[in-house]
């Protein structure tokens, strides 16, 4: 009887929870890429994968954001954070690609978005991070530039 009341009070307790306290839960079918690991305190809202596309990767900012069209296999992943900046988000990245001997193609923002994109030999990463109110979303999309095959 006392489990059973434990466990209802634990079900109530959820309920009533307010909004953000409790974790948000990945996308279904979702995960991290294995190129650029996710922020703390983040959840996946969304992702996508082609074999073969292209992206317009930011590379550089002059008045508005010009790209760079890198063409392979893709794959695009966006997060939701509580409690982070934008700002912190693109410092992240920076940090962790540099770390990984990517090269910094390009790093700086245009408001309301920060931007960060590197690449490794053929591979390519571009995060794009933009701010709400007490939160931030990103975007991370890898491209490992190739042709298309016939």
């Amino acid at each position: 009887m006392m489990r059973l009341q434990a466990l209802l009070l634990v079900g109530v307790s959820l309920l009533l929870a307010p909004k953000g306290l409790l974790a948000q839960q990945d996308s279904e079918g979702c995960k991290d890429s294995p190129l650029l690991t996710r922020l703390a305190g983040c959840y996946i809202s969304n992702c996508s994968k082609s074999d073969f596309d292209a992206a317009e990767l930011t590379v550089s900012i002059s008045g508005s954001p010009r790209t760079k069209p890198v063409e392979g296999k893709i794959e695009k992943i966006t997060y939701q954070c509580e409690g982070k900046s934008a700002l912190q988000v693109r410092r992240n990245a920076e940090q962790a690609l540099q770390a990984a001997g990517y090269k910094l193609d390009f790093t700086g923002y245009d408001l309301p978005v920060h931007y960060v994109t590197a690449h490794k030999g053929a591979q390519w990463i571009a995060v794009a991070a933009s701010e709400m109110t007490g939160s931030s979303q990103y975007d991370v999309v890898t491209v490992l530039a190739q042709g298309m095959n016939q």
